[in-house]
């Protein structure tokens, strides 16, 4: 598991309106794109990175309290599933707040060591 790898897709895809828009339209393509773009490269990678097949799930089936658990950084996951709820699929944002917040909290405080 790679927090960077994690941070870095969601930072990408709450970059630019046509990243999400492309996630958000092809999910599980998009995901394969970013893992095919690693593969062979060698650090620092200009795009993609490597992530695991759970990982990959996670952010296909956007499921925060999983990626959460995993050590997303809680910002960076925050601002991306909003992103991908509110912005692109018009959820409002109560629902998704409180959707969010019961899907985090179960996971307690999140680990920051490395």
């Amino acid at each position: 598991m790679s927090r960077f790898d994690i941070n870095k897709f969601m930072m990408f895809v709450d970059g630019t309106t046509e990243a999400l828009n492309e996630f958000c339209n092809d999910r599980e393509g998009f995901v394969a794109r970013w893992v095919g773009v690693a593969e062979g490269s060698v650090r620092p990678l200009p795009d993609g990175g490597s992530l695991s097949a759970e990982e990959q799930a996670a952010l296909v089936g956007l499921d925060v309290g999983a990626l959460y658990e995993m050590g997303a950084h809680p910002y960076i996951l925050l601002h991306f599933a909003r992103a991908v709820e509110v912005d692109f699929n018009g959820i409002a944002f109560p629902e998704f707040d409180r959707a969010y917040k019961e899907a985090v909290t179960p996971h307690g405080y999140p680990n920051f060591a490395t």
